[in-house]
């Protein structure tokens, strides 16, 4: 699918529609009280398992609430609880990376020998250990995706700064009495930004689908937070006779993080082509 619209749509009509379709998706997110009638978390047990149907278009749940209403309600703790851990991992994985290839030695060696040993197991399998230690919530499951993911920027940024840590630039910087710091925030982090915005698009989709499998096996948000993953969970129970309550939160799901990976797919075409 990716390869077929990179070759027939251009990169800057791709990158406009799915800019489009992220912001949309963020807009709905931040005002779903708004775009709903029904509150996400009012329980109505006369209502409860309707099909969907005209004043619940996409149902209800076995507690007579609205699906499509916990569904824009969710997507507020789906996406942002996502974008604040691809912005940690993002500084802290990036920040590990440059100190390890800009101090070199015995720093380098200590600082990658402990990146080697969190990729050693799977991403979401140890995300699932740190939550099962920490316990369920979505701040615990923050904190388990951070410790998980922030591995690929630090060995990007590492890789990227040992490229050019020797140029010339550098080194009249030095000459000129420039302190390890300054040189670090005024010219190392900015060539490494590019790189890591890319790679910070890219994550959000994959962050989202870890989330919602954190809390689907109940390592996330807990009862009634309207999080998809816990949604799923609660719904799993009820899915021959009500499948429309799984189903639409799949929906969003699929959808939210095929948009965001194809924004990173967009936003890197894009850089690659300008460097071309």
């Amino acid at each position: 699918m990716r390869k077929r619209l990179r070759k027939k749509i251009p990169v800057h009509i791709r990158l406009g529609i799915f800019s489009a379709l992220v912001g949309l998706v963020l807009i709905i997110a931040l005002f779903a009280n708004r775009f709903t009638v029904h509150d996400a978390y009012a329980v109505n047990m006369d209502a409860a398992f309707l099909p969907p149907c005209r004043e619940f278009i996409f149902g209800t749940d076995n507690l007579g609430r609205c699906v499509f209403c916990r569904i824009a309600a969710g997507s507020a703790t789906s996406i942002f609880s996502a974008v604040a851990v691809v912005a940690a991992v993002a500084v802290c994985g990036t920040l590990i990376g440059v100190i390890s290839g800009f101090a070199g030695g015995w720093v380098d060696s200590i600082l990658m020998k402990i990146t080697l040993v969190f990729q050693a197991f799977p991403a979401f399998v140890l995300a699932i250990a740190i939550g099962a230690v920490l316990g369920s919530g979505t701040v615990n499951a923050m904190i388990a995706l951070v410790a998980v993911f922030w591995t690929t920027y630090a060995r990007l940024s590492r890789s990227m700064v040992l490229s050019f840590k020797n140029d010339n630039y550098i080194k009249a910087a030095r000459l000129y009495g420039a302190g390890t710091f300054p040189i670090l925030f005024k010219y190392v982090i900015p060539n490494t930004a590019g790189a890591m915005a890319v790679t910070a698009a890219l994550d959000i989709g994959n962050v989202i689908l870890s989330m919602a499998g954190l809390s689907f096996i109940g390592l996330g948000a807990a009862r009634p937070t309207a999080e998809w993953g816990a949604v799923m969970n609660e719904a799993s129970a009820y899915f021959q006779t009500a499948p429309w309550i799984i189903l639409f939160n799949g929906a969003a799901l699929f959808f939210v993080v095929i948009v965001f990976n194809l924004l990173g797919d967009s936003i890197r075409d894009k850089l690659d082509s300008k460097s071309v």
